[in-house]
């Protein structure tokens, strides 16, 4: 796959979203690699697949040719979890609607 990368941060994205700094055309992506983390705040998988779902209302994942999502944070410097709770976040996030395979 090839194309023009863009992305990041989804929680950035959001808020650029939200404050109208972003073109409201989708096609400035156009066949681009939509490139999506999570910050290293521990979010909600719902809150990332309402992100995702945003993200598609806008007609920016129809855009892409190719959709790449880092591996979430199970974890902060101030909160560990067990094994089985960060498998189970991580399982989570992935079957979160609006995270389904394209």
């Amino acid at each position: 796959m090839t194309g023009r990368s863009w992305g990041g941060c989804i929680e950035v994205l959001q808020w650029i979203l939200t404050a109208g700094r972003f073109p409201t055309d989708p096609a400035v992506v156009d066949g681009g690699v939509l490139l999506l983390e999570a910050s290293d705040e521990v979010i909600p998988a719902q809150e990332f697949g309402w992100i995702l779902r945003s993200l598609g209302e806008r007609g920016l994942l129809a855009a892409a040719s190719a959709v790449l999502v880092g591996r979430p944070p199970v974890s902060t410097s101030d909160k560990h979890r067990s094994a089985a709770q960060r498998s189970a976040h991580r399982a989570e996030q992935r079957s979160s609607p609006g995270l389904g395979t394209r």
